[in-house]
């Protein structure tokens, strides 16, 4: 997974976009050995974002959106995150914070997913959304319910919808 420092440190002279070098060169390396397409993108998602919240300062609600878009690989991620831990300092490492968050959202019933959310493409096309203003403003709808409890009732996300839709067509003017 650290695959990026030395090409980072060759670059740049520090190793801070070393996940995401590492990332490139773990996607071709991977191809070069004719890795199954979905497993190599899973192993260089991890690789990508192993230094997320390393430090434990980003915001919850950061937390919670970078836990609802990687919700298919937070286990993994996690488990690799603690596996370093031990091999770095030989110790066991803690859980890492995004790993509780993530757990809590199941528990609570956040919205992970479109398929999630209270309302529908249909329901968004009802409020007068068009073409990719409804993904867009599903979308949104998402980044906004897994922070927000409120939108996961299906009338106030009817609500966000026509409010999107009042906005979209006050700009078509």
């Amino acid at each position: 997974h650290d695959i990026g420092k030395r090409i980072a440190v060759e670059r740049t002279g520090k190793m801070h976009e070393h996940a995401a070098l590492g990332a490139e060169a773990a996607s071709a390396r991977l191809a070069a050995l004719r890795m199954p397409r979905k497993r190599a993108e899973r192993i260089c998602r991890l690789i990508a974002v192993h230094m997320v919240d390393l430090k434990g300062d980003m915001s919850e609600s950061k937390l919670r959106l970078f836990a609802a878009e990687n919700r298919e690989y937070i286990e993994d991620l996690a488990a690799l995150r603690m596996a370093d831990g031990f091999a770095t300092r030989g110790l066991p490492a803690d859980q890492p914070r995004f790993l509780k968050i993530y757990r809590d959202m199941l528990a609570e019933g956040a919205p992970m997913c479109l398929a999630d959310l209270a309302v529908t493409g249909e329901d968004a096309a009802a409020a007068g959304l068009r073409g990719a203003e409804i993904g867009e403003a599903l979308g949104e709808l998402l980044r906004c319910a897994v922070n927000a409890p409120s939108l996961r009732r299906r009338e106030n996300a009817l609500a966000f919808l026509d409010r999107r839709a009042a906005k979209a067509r006050k700009e078509e003017g």
